[in-house]
């Protein structure tokens, strides 16, 4: 009898064991979920925030005009309306005077960078 007992207690401590290492932290972000771990890609126009996005994707009709983009933790580029691209990479503060048309963000670091 006692042999089974520790037999069993020694099975819960470790499947108990095995689910802490296994079971994500508390408050620990996922990898879908990058946005809670970075800043922003902003649009300005005369020094207030005219458009931002924090998650990854092909933003159309973004139609904007903007003197100055910051890409926040974020690579990708923004369209104009002559459908020049204008690259970014994490970090960059960009002085412009364009009209976007389109935004993309990319989910890594995009190649240019």
């Amino acid at each position: 009898m006692k042999r089974a007992l520790k037999l069993s207690s020694g099975i819960a401590a470790l499947i108990m064991a095995a689910g802490m290492l296994f079971s994500p932290a508390a408050g620990a972000s996922t990898a879908s979920d990058l946005s809670t771990l970075s800043t922003p890609v902003r649009l300005w126009d005369s020094g207030r925030i005219v458009w931002e996005k924090n998650a990854w994707g092909i933003y159309y009709n973004v139609n904007r005009y903007t003197d100055q983009l910051t890409a926040g933790n974020w690579s990708g580029y923004a369209q104009d309306n002559n459908g020049r691209r204008i690259y970014f990479c994490d970090g960059q503060k960009l002085f412009m005077n364009n009209y976007v048309v389109t935004m993309f963000i990319s989910r890594t670091r995009a190649s240019w960078c």
